[in-house]
């Protein structure tokens, strides 16, 4: 198996800074982009985490570690059952609940490990159960404007709740509800990406109160990739 050559992963980048806000919704395109090629050929990663994600010289996004994806056994699947070994190897933090308690994958659990990842990207840090939404950062607010900041917290919910049924059910469903809440000029087109240096970042937390928010999440207590830019 051969493999291009990556520049670094999205969990090195963030050590280094963070990204603007309309690269952040970029790199969230290119995975989601990826990852529903895989949907659709009955791939399910499952283990989706910063590590995965790859830039390479000029900036592209490459997804990796598909090693311990799984196949589902027919198309029409939409849950497989991981085995134990893949539990114990993925990110709890990165992980769906359904995923994390009972072992079972499905499309649905890929959304809202994108979905840690997103908020990730945006704040530096892992979300929480009462943490504040993504745009209670002032610079997600200057970036995305105040009318699409609804937008933004909205889809992150739905990419991170845990009962299935609320959840976006397929990462087609993310892309369309991204399309729809972003303008091009702010999505971007396929171009290249290039890497440069942003904001120094939060450490990446591992408290008790991280990952898996609830939905609704109500009360949110007071909390208040190489940067990248077309070419």
């Amino acid at each position: 198996l051969v493999l291009d050559r990556a520049a670094e992963s999205l969990a090195t980048r963030l050590t280094r800074g963070l990204m603007p806000v309309d690269v952040v919704v970029r790199v969230l395109l290119r995975a989601s982009q990826g990852l529903a090629a895989a949907h659709r050929q009955g791939i399910v990663h499952g283990g989706l985490k910063p590590e995965d994600i790859l830039f390479d010289a000029t900036g592209n996004v490459r997804l990796t570690d598909f090693g311990i994806a799984r196949v589902a056994e027919r198309a029409s699947d939409t849950q497989t059952r991981a085995p134990s070994v893949y539990v114990r190897r993925g990110n709890p933090s990165d992980m769906a609940p359904e995923q994390l308690h009972k072992g079972k994958v499905s499309a649905a659990s890929d959304v809202h490990s994108l979905g840690i990842l997103l908020y990730e990207m945006l704040t530096g840090h892992l979300p929480g159960r009462r943490s504040p939404m993504p745009s209670a950062s002032e610079r997600v607010v200057r970036a995305i404007g105040v009318d699409r900041v609804a937008a933004l917290d909205g889809r992150f919910d739905r990419m991170t709740c845990d009962p299935l049924p609320e959840r976006f059910a397929s990462i087609d469903d993310v892309l369309a509800a991204l399309y729809a809440a972003f303008p091009a000029s702010q999505v971007g087109s396929r171009g290249t990406l290039l890497l440069c240096e942003g904001e120094p970042p939060p450490p990446r937390g591992d408290g008790d109160d991280r990952h898996r928010p609830a939905c609704p999440r109500g009360d949110r207590g007071d909390q208040g990739p190489p940067e990248l830019r077309d070419a």
